[in-house]
């Protein structure tokens, strides 16, 4: 918040406390609407898509980067 003027810091923390919430709002919506549909499977099943897409995500996307940061750094030192 060092950042932002201080005539603006109300606006900035009640922008930051609206926006960091609409996450929690919208999966509990989510969440009541599969309870009301009595489908408890799909937190189950959302869950583990969620894992298996973060799971790609690092094998095809981050550890490519590590690899090769990690091979231009051997280079160096060799």
């Amino acid at each position: 918040m060092s950042m932002v003027e201080d005539s603006q810091r109300n606006q900035f923390a009640g922008m930051r406390s609206v926006f960091r919430s609409i996450g929690a709002a919208i999966a509990s919506y989510f969440a009541g609407f599969m309870l009301v549909n009595r489908d408890y499977q799909m937190p189950f099943l959302i869950t583990g898509a969620v894992i298996l897409i973060a799971c790609g995500y690092f094998w095809f996307v981050v550890r490519p980067m590590f690899l090769k940061e990690n091979k231009e750094n051997a280079t160096i030192i060799d």
